[in-house]
């Protein structure tokens, strides 16, 4: 039987869709067509009595429904969500509770601690199904621990994650966990509900339930007692024989090793072939299965020219005769790169493989007597300008260093004048030719 811890009816927060939207008529049509059994009513912060009444008994012959809330907790600045999921019997109280808790408030702006969610809800013979890990918001593992430890039952406080893959790393992890539909759109449930978890024991009531959470034994006897099976005797150690229970259903032997296990499953595969019914004992660390069965078609003969199915031999041939290229070295990598690089250097070099002339000459020429001119000019004009010098010497050592200079200077402007004219003859050319 299949059941959803987790099912919106009605619209209650402004982040809800329309679609969450449900009557009791319609609910009933899409759940006949399911294999759901179990079905808990968890709107946000919000539980309509009136709405839960006319589903439970609409749907007394097809569905049990249970009461529930889905709560936005608040611990710590932390936020995340908690179904408390109630004995049916304390529906009205849930009810009562709700109103009370609504007052001063509404759906979209209601939170409430772990402390007070104990305080207020675990009269009602509550379970209590946090979200967990990527299931959003969820709990985290120290506000889990909270709450298992001040409840009455701890074994009562369930994990919800998204999906089956979720849930079963969670159980293998030692958690226990479920989930449900968390229904957006009731348009999908049927297809959604291919996906809900199935109980491997049919449970009556939610107190029945909350006996299975608890592994309380007789309660799992009585509903084992319930489930199709035969008693069998077999003898699988030769001096004494033992009567075992066969339920139409998966069936498993615990035990640790060395205590007969595998010499039960064979006693109990020679029973039913003897009743001719054929079974086959699979063991581990004894035999290789894939040899054994031949699970790899190793030994299968078959000539598929016989079945109108191209053999494609030439494929095959060529796809077994090929080989892996050599591996190309790390040098002809880099030469390869490195010329790479100086192709796509010269592209943007518009002039190239052209011969250079010789300019250094008169051009270093030039540049020499025009500093040479400069350094005099520039003296000569210092010579002028500065009074204190007239002091210093006197009137014919002065006019003998202007003399000197100005003879210099004018050496220097020919000079100057012949290399200006030698380093520009190619781009000046004179006007007139002599013989």
């Amino acid at each position: 039987m299949k059941i959803d811890i987790h099912v919106h009816t009605k619209k209650t927060k402004s982040g809800d869709p329309d679609t969450r939207e449900i009557t009791p008529e319609s609910l009933l049509k899409i759940i006949k067509e399911t294999d759901v059994q179990i079905l808990a009513i968890t709107n946000h912060n919000h539980f309509d009595l009136e709405q839960y009444n006319e589903i439970v008994n609409i749907t007394e012959d097809t569905c049990q429904i249970w009461p529930g809330i889905e709560l936005d907790i608040v611990e710590e600045e932390r936020h995340g969500h908690l179904l408390v999921i109630v004995n049916p019997e304390n529906a009205n109280l849930l009810s009562e509770k709700m109103d009370k808790l609504l007052q001063q408030t509404t759906e979209d702006d209601f939170n409430i601690s772990i402390e007070d969610t104990i305080k207020h809800f675990d009269e009602m013979d509550a379970i209590y199904i946090p979200h967990y890990y990527v299931k959003k918001p969820n709990l985290i593992d120290e506000d889990i621990k909270k709450l298992s430890k001040n409840v009455k039952i701890n074994s009562r406080v369930i994990k919800e994650a998204t999906n089956s893959i979720s849930a079963g790393i969670y159980i293998s992890h030692g958690h226990n966990s479920i989930y449900g539909s968390d229904i957006q759109n009731w348009d999908k449930y049927i297809e959604k509900s291919n996906d809900l978890p199935e109980l491997r024991l049919p449970v009556e009531s939610f107190e029945q339930f909350c006996l299975l959470l608890e592994k309380n034994e007789p309660t799992i006897n009585t509903i084992l007692n319930q489930k199709k099976h035969e008693e069998i005797k077999i003898n699988p150690f030769n001096d004494k024989e033992i009567n075992i229970s066969i339920y139409n259903d998966i069936n498993i032997i615990f035990g640790s090793k060395g205590t007969g296990k595998t010499e039960i499953l064979h006693a109990i595969s020679d029973y039913y072939n003897s009743k001719g019914l054929k079974t086959d004992v699979f063991e581990s660390n004894l035999e290789n299965l894939e040899e054994t069965y031949d699970i790899k078609g190793k030994n299968m003969n078959v000539k598929i020219e016989e079945m109108t199915i191209e053999t494609c031999e030439s494929e095959i041939s060529e796809l077994k005769s090929a080989t892996e290229k050599s591996i190309t070295s790390l040098s002809n990598y880099l030469k390869y790169y490195s010329n790479q690089i100086t192709n796509q250097i010269t592209k943007n070099i518009t002039i190239k493989d052209f011969s250079t002339k010789d300019e250094s000459n008169p051009k270093r020429k030039l540049d020499q007597s025009k500093e040479i001119f400069d350094k005099i000019n520039s003296f000569n004009q210092f010579l002028d300008e500065n009074k204190a010098l007239e002091n210093i010497l006197n009137d014919d050592l002065l006019s003998d260093l202007k003399e000197m200079l100005d003879l210099t200077l004018r050496k220097v402007t020919e000079e100057y004048e012949k290399n200006f004219i030698n380093a520009n003859k190619d781009i000046c050319p004179p006007l007139i030719k002599f013989d």
